[in-house]
């Protein structure tokens, strides 16, 4: 059974999503196993999550800078 993204944002907050991504900025196996652990979502799941809530009003309001860095690097991949 598959979980929309409405259903799955009540589930984690966007704000749990942006401060998690403040709290592991690395890349690699351990990133993976902190999502696996702290999240219970597979890291391709916590990626597609973090891509659309860095779109959100509710990401911009907890932390900007961040936000607007991991907007940027999106763009930059997109256009590779």
């Amino acid at each position: 059974m598959s979980v929309g993204w409405p259903r799955l944002v009540s589930m984690i907050a966007v704000a749990d999503l942006i401060r998690f991504e403040a709290a592991h900025p690395e890349t690699g196996w351990r990133k993976e196993r902190a999502i696996r652990d702290e999240l219970a979502l597979t890291p391709a799941r916590y990626f597609q999550l973090l891509g659309r809530a860095i779109d959100t009003r509710a990401a911009l309001e907890v932390d900007p800078m961040l936000v607007h860095r991991l907007q940027r690097m999106r763009e930059r991949s997109l256009r590779r």
